[in-house]
């Protein structure tokens, strides 16, 4: 495993980007984010800036909670690098490490929330009548900057990849607001706006 003396990090976001103590060349990965919830399994990509990888099949290396990815799910060519991943239900920790042709060490990291838990919303007026368009946020309860936003179609919302914790599900229309903490295996959750 490569490890540097010093790591600068310069970002965490969608797009972490981490460049060595030597500051030649960064690593980006898009498809990566600590602030939605990730798919079980998918693909992320990296792009190397300010220098090329190195040709060798063990130049770029991947671990997710630690644990080393198989090279096959690891495609490089020249700055780009696709990643085939499985993400357990939770927290986990996504590392890419890669070497470049000068020999320089670039990495990337972030914690992303995945799971397979699905949750239906659905949302009423004082009629009990869906509403349509309202606006929903389902947050972690105990990490609320982690969430998925969307608009209620029919009065539902279908929303998916989560994990096993609790979440904070919040509905909102006409300057109406209803809340509840339910679990994400809950499977369906009712909000009625009074």
């Amino acid at each position: 495993m490569f490890r540097p003396a010093l790591i600068l990090l310069l970002a965490v976001t969608a797009s972490a980007v981490v460049a060595d103590d030597r500051g030649a060349g960064t690593l980006s990965c898009a498809g990566l984010s600590e602030t939605r919830f990730m798919p079980a399994a998918g693909s992320f990509r990296c792009h190397v800036r300010g220098a090329t990888l190195a040709a060798e099949d063990d130049a770029i290396a991947v671990y997710i909670n630690d644990t080393p990815l198989n090279q096959r799910s690891i495609h490089a060519v020249d700055r780009a690098v696709r990643v085939d991943y499985r993400l357990d239900p939770g927290l986990n920790e996504v590392l890419v490490e890669a070497r470049s042709r000068e020999g320089r060490l670039l990495r990337a990291d972030a914690l992303v929330w995945s799971g397979t838990a699905e949750l239906i919303v659905s949302v009423t007026d004082s009629r009990d009548h869906p509403v349509e368009k309202a606006r929903i946020t389902v947050a972690l309860a105990e990490q609320s900057s982690v969430q998925f936003r969307g608009l209620t179609e029919g009065g539902n919302l279908y929303v998916a990849n989560l994990p096993p914790e609790p979440v904070l599900v919040t509905a909102e229309s006409n300057g109406r607001r209803a809340r509840k903490v339910v679990d994400s295996a809950a499977g369906f959750v009712h909000l009625s706006l009074r």
